[in-house]
């Protein structure tokens, strides 16, 4: 028998050998003999099997009829596995033999057996049938986006370190500390962001992931000193000036600024709100508060501003001037300055330049000082004899004290009836008043040119109501100005009052005038009569020329 004479049957997807001729005949050959032949015949692509193709090769060279099996004819395989938690799904291709060859769409058909629907690559999908054998990942799932949490943000900066400012120049100034984090009323200090619902995910078999809620997070009931804005209820505004303190659950404004002393170590201050001093304030150093300073200690020779009041329970002392005379006076020294926009409370000045806008109150003495009140200097009270001795103290109404001048006391001056202050702010009106005026002049000139040119008319508004704007202001600081000539005239009626003695050495002025103590007096006051400075005792009327 030839290799010629080897027939296949396929039946269904088994191909099995027969005798193409009728007389059975041992013959010569082997497996790969039949393998050659059924692929001459159109079945090489089959799956054949080695032990069945030895098999028919023994039972033909035997001369029997086989009766097996050589090969089987198979489609392209799709193995589909899906990850425990449904979020990865992979697919594994077995070529085809003989069968149907491996394609997309019996691909995607085997993943949407397996229900798989979601985030499928077609790419991958294609890369799974190039590479057969080849377990590829084809689809994966949508993770959900969790929600974020409630986020409160500080708007303002808060608990700030502060360290010492170097200049341009590199050098280090160690009482500049940088400025205080501080508010203003009605400025924004912190925000909530509320939380974010987050965005479900899918898994590969198109099943939804919920996503979790981010935390919420809520302002505090109660924050001083602020409250939240009537148009976001999201957004917390200062309610007063002050530090902004940051919380876990808000901001709060500290109105009151809290210290043990200020010195080197503290650094200078500047805060919009109140400060309280435990200590002292240190020669050297700069304070600045936009409300009330107390201090339990001194102040030494230190620059002091408060917009409000300025109370010290000990007192204000600073350094003599080396030089102290009638061409150096103390207001020229580097010494203790303090400023109140209030009232100056103290239990003594020595060797400082105080200045209030309302009343200067001293319990016991002011020494060698320059001390300036809009309104009255009261020395003595709680018991105490109120002593002025050199220097220099003036007030718009009234400067009172038990005891003026006095031996080694140096030059003391009192004044009443005039004020620096009144008359610097008369000055500043003085001159912006004449500014106003002049720009009044201009413009006044600019709208007659204009006058009669249609084609300028958007400039000729411009200018008219410019100058209606600058007739406005300059009717508001002539009424400032009647004000404060209506407070200078109030100066009429000031008075130096002495509750025991008056030093020879002491001047007094009142307005235009002054008088030369040259010999000691008792108790009484000092005020204008008739042009003149007169003196009445607790007794009887006197005057001093």
């Amino acid at each position: 028998m030839q290799a010629r004479d080897i027939g296949f049957v396929a039946e269904g997807n088994r191909l099995s050998v027969r005798h193409e001729t009728t007389t059975h005949r041992p013959i010569a050959l082997d497996a790969a003999d039949i393998r050659r032949s059924a692929a001459a015949q159109g079945y090489g692509d089959w799956l054949f099997d080695p032990d069945a193709l030895e098999s028919v090769a023994r039972a033909m060279n035997a001369g029997l009829d086989p009766d097996t099996a050589v090969a089987a004819r198979i489609d392209a395989q799709y193995k589909v596995e899906i990850s425990a938690d449904k979020m990865t799904a992979w697919l594994t291709v077995t070529g085809a033999h003989g069968g149907k060859r491996q394609n997309a769409h019996d691909a995607v058909a085997a993943l949407a057996n397996c229900e798989v629907r979601e985030g499928v690559d077609a790419g991958a999908v294609e890369a799974a049938l190039a590479e057969c054998g080849q377990r590829k990942e084809v689809a994966r799932g949508i993770a959900p986006i969790h929600g974020t949490d409630a986020v409160l943000q500080p708007l303002v900066e808060v608990n700030r370190q502060r360290h010492p400012h170097i200049d341009a120049t590199g050098h280090v100034d160690l009482h500049d500390l940088g400025a205080i984090p501080a508010v203003q009323a009605g400025d924004p200090v912190m925000r909530r962001h509320p939380p974010e619902p987050g965005t479900p995910g899918r898994n590969v078999l198109g099943g939804s992931i919920p996503a979790s809620v981010g935390r919420d997070a809520q302002f505090a009931v109660r924050l001083q000193g602020v409250v939240s804005s009537p148009d976001d209820p999201d957004l917390l505004v200062a309610e007063i000036a002050g530090q902004p303190l940051l919380h876990q659950d808000g901001i709060t404004v500290e109105p009151i600024l809290h210290y043990d002393a200020i010195d080197i170590a503290a650094g200078n201050v500047d805060f919009p709100g109140s400060l309280v001093v435990r200590g002292d304030i240190r020669t050297g150093m700069k304070v600045n508060a936009g409300g009330d300073i107390t201090v339990q200690g001194v102040i030494e020779s230190a620059e002091v501003c408060a917009g409000g009041d300025i109370r010290v329970q000990g007192g204000i002392i600073g350094h003599a001037c080396p030089q102290h005379s009638a061409q150096q006076p103390i207001g020229q020294c580097n010494t203790a300055r303090v400023s109140a926009h209030g009232s100056v409370y103290a239990r003594y000045i020595e060797n400082a330049v105080v200045e209030a806008q309302q009343t200067v109150h001293v319990t016991e003495s002011i020494v060698q000082s320059e001390v300036t009140a809009l309104d009255q200097v009261v020395v003595g009270g709680q018991g105490h004899k109120g002593r002025i001795l050199g220097g220099l103290v003036r007030a718009t109404g009234l400067v009172t004290a038990d005891y003026l001048g006095g031996d080694g006391a140096g030059a003391t001056r009192v004044m009443a009836g005039i004020n620096p202050l009144l008359l610097r702010a008369m000055e500043e009106h003085r001159k912006r008043r004449e500014h106003l005026l002049k720009q009044h002049d201009d413009v006044t000139k600019i709208v007659r040119l204009l006058q009669g040119h249609p084609e300028k008319r958007d400039l000729y508004d411009k200018a008219r109501l410019t100058l209606k704007k600058l007739s406005e202001d300059i009717a508001e600081e002539l009424e400032d100005e009647r004000v404060i000539e209506a407070e200078g005239k109030l100066a009429e009626h000031a008075k130096v009052v002495v509750g025991e003695a008056v030093a020879a050495g002491v001047t007094i002025v009142m307005g235009r005038r002054s008088v030369f103590v040259n010999e000691d007096s008792g108790r009484g006051v000092f005020h204008l009569e008739g042009g003149e400075i007169g003196f009445s005792t607790l007794a009887r009327g006197n005057r001093m020329r």
